[in-house]
């Protein structure tokens, strides 16, 4: 039950969820401020 391979790509795995999780919060605080801009100006 040794696959070395294993852990690295669960490694691999959690290291893009977090990238994931981090580009999803950065499109959503961006897609917020220009959607309360828009209503400011609005």
């Amino acid at each position: 039950m040794g696959f070395p391979r294993a852990s690295g790509a669960g490694r691999t795995l959690s290291v893009a969820g977090v990238v994931l999780g981090v580009l999803a919060v950065v499109v959503a605080i961006v897609f917020w401020r220009t959607y309360a801009t828009e209503i400011r100006t609005g």
